[in-house]
């Protein structure tokens, strides 16, 4: 076991520091639970991660807006097998995309969050029953939901980071 005092590797099961006597208890117990005072903490990403400064503002809204193009990518597609007229909701989906990722709009960013509240409401509506037309892929939808919140909250986080710079 190295001391923390002065480096001196002692035998294992050595209480003090042969060298300088300092007690190596401490660094037992440290290596047996595997703390290190080195070690980094566990940072959450992507959509659940926290937003602290503007670097995560701005990855938050681009990995939002990124979302907001496969979503954009799987309603094409399915507006290209079974609905055409789906199609208008593809577009809408990959113009919101590209206005929060690239230029971190909160006017997109809030037109987007309106969007999925409606194809929430109508997804939940279509699930019980009543048939309004839209999708019934409830977890889709609240996937998009969650998603345009953080992108509000990101754009909104921008702006605000932008006028204290000011």
């Amino acid at each position: 076991m190295t001391c923390k005092v002065c480096g001196h590797i002692n035998e294992y099961t050595a209480l003090r520091c042969n060298n300088c006597s300092s007690s190596l208890l401490e660094s037992a117990s440290e290596s047996l639970k595997g703390t290190s005072k080195s070690k980094t903490a566990y940072k959450k990403t992507g959509l659940f991660s926290s937003i602290v400064n503007r670097e995560d503002a701005e990855k938050m809204a681009k990995d939002c807006g990124q979302g907001f193009f496969v979503l954009a990518i799987i309603q094409g597609a399915v507006a290209l097998l079974f609905a055409p007229f789906m199609l208008i909701d593809a577009v809408l989906l990959a113009v919101g995309g590209y206005f929060v990722a690239y230029k971190q709009s909160r006017v997109a960013a809030i037109c987007m969050l309106i969007l999925s509240l409606v194809g929430l409401v109508l997804t939940t509506l279509n699930k019980m029953g009543h048939d309004l037309g839209g999708g019934n892929n409830i977890i889709l939808s609240l996937i998009f939901t969650y998603a345009a919140i953080r992108a509000v909250e990101a754009t909104f986080k921008l702006d605000r980071e932008s006028k204290i710079v000011s």
